[in-house]
């Protein structure tokens, strides 16, 4: 339970007193980021009983954009539900902040990790598999190689995943400092002979525009929340040998000598809202994802005219591939899931385009607070929920997992993260890994290990081939045949 200063500034956040909130601010020992006995921080109150000024001094007092509820909801996501767009738009700001912070931080360390460790190269060995028999058979496997040069990066991948499915490819991610445009990641598609030129660990610029257009997104699409749950895993040491006789397991995978343990139930967890959204967008929704993927099946690329000039909510193009389908992998609710700006295509090759109408962007009305105060509220063993009522859709598939651990491979697991993150928004497996290796672990490097990718999907990962040697520069420039297929940015999800 808060002390009495925590519950006087919950108590004026509940009721939008800014005044008594500011002299709870200024006591020496209060903590903006207490929770009361309910789970709820003065801010996530401010948020539910919709007092912008209240909310807007607990942001200047430090407030933690990214303190999520008991149910695991982020206060942004919050605020989309009840519908109150001046609030949501000082959130949306204090989260775009927060994020430039954070990628301030995570360039720096990864300039730090290049500059400290010598030029190498380094192979993984991807295995893809399911628990679905037939969908296990179709998915592929790939070699993946990491090359380190000075401050640049390059990873060669031939899988191309989307939430439609894992297919092959032929890819290229190179990552370089280019002066002042900073740290710039060229993704290149040697099929199409072309690339994309993103800023890495940048969140851009909030002009008003782009501040509209990231609203009406949050607004208009159902929010989900898919992370990886090892809270709950079990890791014990694998076995070997008849009942009686075992002994704890070692094997060898290629050079080095590693220690294998298991890890039970480890969670693919995905989480869908959608109360926001009204029957009409939920409909026009259903009907724009069947053409989108009834054009991709055909070949057709897709457009839809009103928003073409637009970005999405983190400035990034998406591809027709990326239309959520039906196939055993998919994990999106084809009623509320894509948001808009999937449907904002650029046609670069000037093919016939295909058009589609536009969204209905009628909002449901700014949710009302319920009407108790705040004693009642503290005094409530199970108070109700403060904002808009919803139903979440949540899955959750337990994986079981393999790890092969090695004591003294020449890269740490926290070096490996932190190069293998600046590639992690571009490629889902990548960003599955980096996720999974910064749990819990057994001590050492996981040499050998299975990751989840999708709720039935899995990923078998040998490290291999690390070789510390000069790496050819020409690896990292841009083959001048190649035609740039568009620049965008890279940015944090707000959800």
């Amino acid at each position: 339970m808060a002390d009495q200063g925590a519950l006087a500034l919950h108590r004026a956040a509940y009721d939008g007193d800014l005044q008594a909130l500011q002299t709870a601010l200024r006591k020496k020992d209060c903590d903006v980021d207490a929770r009361d006995k309910h789970g709820h921080t003065a801010l996530m109150l401010a948020v539910y009983r919709q007092h912008e000024a209240v909310a807007e001094a607990l942001l200047a007092a430090g407030a933690e954009i990214d303190t999520k509820t008991k149910d695991g909801w982020p206060v942004l996501c919050e605020a989309i539900g009840i519908g109150n767009t001046p609030i949501l738009s000082r959130l949306l700001d204090a989260q775009v902040q927060h994020d430039l912070s954070e990628t301030k931080a995570k360039s720096e360390e990864f300039l730090q990790v290049l500059a400290a460790r010598p030029d190498f190269q380094l192979r993984m060995h991807w295995d893809v598999h399911s628990w679905v028999p037939l969908v296990s058979k179709m998915l592929p496997q790939d070699e993946v190689t990491l090359y380190k040069r000075g401050s640049e990066l390059r990873l060669d991948t031939h899988l191309a995943i989307s939430p439609s499915g894992i297919g092959r490819g032929d890819m290229t991610i190179i990552i370089r400092n280019d002066g002042r445009d900073g740290l710039m990641l060229y993704h290149l598609n040697h099929e199409k002979r072309g690339y994309y030129r993103k800023q890495v660990f940048d969140v851009g610029h909030m002009t008003p525009e782009k501040r509209d257009m990231m609203l009406e997104d949050l607004q208009t699409t159902e929010q989900v929340d898919v992370s990886i749950d090892v809270d709950h895993a079990v890791c014990t040491r694998a076995l070997s040998g008849i009942y009686g006789f075992r002994t704890e397991r070692q094997e060898t995978i290629g050079e080095y000598e590693c220690d294998v343990y298991d890890l039970t139930q480890v969670g693919v967890v995905s989480k869908h809202r959608a109360e926001h959204l009204t029957p009409e967008l939920r409909a026009w929704r259903k009907a724009l994802i069947a053409r989108m993927k009834a054009a991709h099946a055909a070949g057709r690329p897709a457009h839809e005219g009103r928003r073409n000039s637009k970005c999405s909510a983190d400035g990034d193009d998406v591809s027709p591939e990326d239309v959520p389908s039906d196939s055993a992998d998919s994990d999106v609710d084809e009623d509320a899931s894509a948001p808009l700006d999937q449907v904002a295509r650029t046609n670069h090759n000037g093919d016939d385009e295909e058009e589609y109408p536009d969204p209905p962007l009628s909002s449901l009305p700014r949710h009302e607070a319920p009407a108790i105060t705040f004693d009642e509220y503290q005094a409530s063993a199970d108070p109700p929920y403060l904002g808009r009522p919803f139903t979440t859709k949540d899955k959750r598939k337990n994986h079981r997992a393999t790890l092969w651990m090695h004591q003294g491979f020449p890269l740490t697991i926290e070096h490996l993260v932190t190069l293998l993150e600046a590639v992690a928004p571009t490629d889902p497996m990548i960003h599955s890994m980096t996720t999974f290796l910064q749990q819990r672990l057994p001590p050492g490097f996981p040499v050998k290990l299975d990751i989840p990718v999708f709720p039935t999907v899995s990923a078998r990962v040998t490290f291999h081939h690390f070789e510390e040697r000069a790496i050819e520069a020409e690896l990292f420039a841009i083959p001048k045949d190649y035609r740039l297929m568009g620049v965008r940015a890279v940015a944090s999800s707000t959800a």
